[in-house]
């Protein structure tokens, strides 16, 4: 396929601002969401991609449309909603369609985060002003919970409405109109896998595998081994780039950090289980150190577990059952099940080292001493 190809050439082209490095291999996801937009009959359809935080959705939808520009086949946006400057709101949308776009945000009070509100609007103004009638759409939202409140129904409203808007614009200029939704948000996730079926399917994207893992390590020209960090924080390229600009590859400063994390969200979790059930705290932290116990052996049971919740808002734990199509595939390991995962591995020896030990007051050393 001579469009496929060309997309694949130019992801390999695509710079990456902030690491000043050639994007690194989403050939099986951008493959995947092409194929499916391509095959479906009906018209228009909502994409939700989740993952990992930091495993590279929202560089990989900059590159996509970066890419989907080149071959000048698609009407193709990106909104990132993270951000306010407009180079980066927009990122590598063309220029053209960001001034389209611009125009009709100055009709609804300047304001960039409303725009997934008034989509209908801003297409409709796209296709009458660009003459584009049947050309594809994908537009893409990019966080969208920093948009959308973090509540059921008020992401089941802007399905709904997104839906409907995406459908006119399909049946009124003859073309297909999708959007891929991006969010890392889990708790948000997890409303939008209620609403499967709904014009709308659920993807799981992940960490870089190891192939791609290691050119991106040694392109960023890394002291470290390869095989020790993929052990610590598998494959995910943000959390990569905080232990190079953040801790200078210092990895016992980065799993200090990680430590931390787990730990005041095990407090937390272990104050309100003790007001809630008139417990002391001691008895509340034990509570939480044997179902650690019990689920650190049998991952795909993690969701049963008090902690769950807090792991999911963290972000250190992640849904991947099967309400989620697979854009990558998630490699086997002790840390990932079929239904439940933690999104980095040191999430994992770090809980193992706090069951195990039964205290809060782990330390590098005795975190590591569990690793494989």
């Amino acid at each position: 396929m001579k469009t496929m190809e060309n997309i694949v050439k130019s992801l390999e082209e695509y710079l990456v601002p902030s690491l000043n490095i050639n994007f690194v291999d989403r050939l099986c996801e951008t493959r995947q969401i092409l194929n499916i937009i391509d095959r479906m009959k009906i018209g228009s359809w909502i994409h939700v991609v989740t993952g990992p935080w930091g495993c590279g959705k929202s560089e990989w939808a900059r590159a996509l449309v970066y890419a989907l520009n080149k071959i000048d086949e698609y009407n193709v946006i990106y909104l990132d909603l993270t951000e306010k400057e407009i180079d980066k709101f927009y990122a590598t949308t063309k220029m053209e369609l960001i001034e389209l776009i611009e125009d009709v945000i100055k009709e609804i009070a300047g304001d960039r985060a409303k725009i997934p509100w008034y989509v209908y609007r801003v297409l409709k103004e796209i296709y009458v002003k660009m003459k584009t009638r049947s050309r594809d759409l994908i537009i893409i939202f990019d966080e969208i919970t920093y948009a959308i409140r973090r509540d059921r129904y008020e992401l089941e409203a802007f399905v709904n409405s997104l839906g409907q808007k995406l459908i006119a614009i399909a049946n009124e200029y003859s073309c297909k109109a999708h959007a891929i939704v991006i969010t890392s948000d889990q708790l948000a996730s997890r409303y939008f896998t209620l609403l499967s079926g709904k014009l709308l399917s659920n993807y799981v994207m992940w960490n870089l595998d190891k192939n791609s893992f290691s050119k991106l390590v040694k392109s960023l020209n890394s002291p470290l081994d390869i095989d020790s960090l993929w052990k610590i924080i598998g494959g995910n390229p943000r959390a990569l780039a905080e232990i190079w600009l953040n801790y200078d590859w210092n990895l016992s400063y980065y799993i200090e950090r990680q430590i931390d994390k787990v730990g005041v969200s095990i407090r937390e979790k272990a104050i309100e289980i003790s007001n809630r059930r008139n417990i002391t705290y001691d008895d509340a932290i034990c509570l939480i150190y044997d179902e650690l116990d019990r689920a650190l052996d049998n991952i795909g049971e993690l969701d049963t577990i008090l902690l769950w919740d807090v792991l999911l808002r963290e972000n250190i734990a992640i849904y991947v059952d099967n309400r989620f199509h697979k854009l990558s595939e998630l490699p086997p390991d002790t840390w990932i099940s079929s239904r439940c995962a933690f999104q980095l591995p040191i999430y994992y020896w770090i809980l193992k080292a706090i069951a195990e030990h039964r205290t809060l007051n782990v330390d590098v050393e005795s975190v590591m001493k569990f690793l494989p």
